[in-house]
């Protein structure tokens, strides 16, 4: 069955990238680099824009001083975001500061956790689950680290918005999330399905309140640099000018 829906997303693509006219907007170069295996398009056709934007406004660095640590995991409640990899390290560091998952469950996707088990961890207190929220930038107000260890990412939206509000973050060397840090100066990259590296890279951020400051203060720049709404929105409306798309 995932072969043959391979296939016709593959022809699709082929179809909509067909016109010499085209303009292809991708967020990550892995993803240019997988779409070139089935349909080749020239670099001057692509455009490479890092997610939708985050308003550096609502998103900022907070002025309160933070008692407590508490590591989040934003996401979907999916294995494949790396819930199971959060819960695992929880077990271990809980003594050490509060970790807090925030989403949804997905219960229509196949790859989502199973409810009773998740809510037998939150029962034992080996982590806090704050339910749904689409007012993230009052979650991240109150949190120390942000944790993300997906499997893929087209451009994780919590991480440009961790890094605006200047959190410390820690996530996999997979595509979109590598292109959402820098490495050693944001963040930590870590390899994929290696809970010891992962576990060490949170521990570290737990016992160092200097090292997330100065993550903190690098994402924030990054942020301004690279995730401003306004420049994103810039692009966009640069690419509809120099292809003559009008928008009423």
């Amino acid at each position: 069955k995932s072969f043959f829906r391979r296939l016709l997303i593959t022809q699709l693509y082929k179809l909509a990238l067909i016109p010499r006219n085209k303009k292809v907007i991708f967020q990550n170069y892995d993803d240019f680099n997988e779409i070139n295996k089935f349909i080749k398009i020239p670099l001057s056709k692509c455009t490479f824009i890092k997610g939708s934007g985050v308003d550096l406004n609502l998103f900022k660095p907070s002025i309160k001083g933070k008692k407590e640590i508490i590591v989040l995991f934003a996401a979907r409640l999916l294995k494949s975001k790396g819930i199971y990899d959060f819960i695992n390290i929880a077990k271990n560091l809980n003594n050490h500061a509060r970790f807090v998952v925030v989403g949804d469950f997905d219960h229509g996707n196949r790859d989502c956790i199973d409810p009773e088990d998740f809510n037998r961890f939150v029962n034992n207190n080996v982590v806090e689950y704050w339910g749904f929220s689409n007012k993230m930038h009052l979650v991240l107000e109150k949190v120390s680290i942000v944790v993300l260890p997906s499997v893929r990412e087209g451009m994780p939206k919590i991480l440009l918005e961790a890094a605006a509000c200047g959190k410390a973050i820690v996530t996999c060397d997979v595509p979109g999330c590598r292109d959402a840090i820098l490495n050693n100066r944001t963040g930590f990259l870590v390899p994929l399905n290696n809970l010891n590296c992962l576990q060490k890279a949170i521990e570290s951020l737990i016992k160092n309140k200097k090292l997330r400051d100065e993550f903190g203060k690098e994402g924030r720049i990054l942020a301004i640099q690279e995730f401003d709404i306004n420049i994103v929105v810039r692009k966009h409306m640069e690419i509809y000018d120099k292809n003559n798309i009008f928008l009423s």
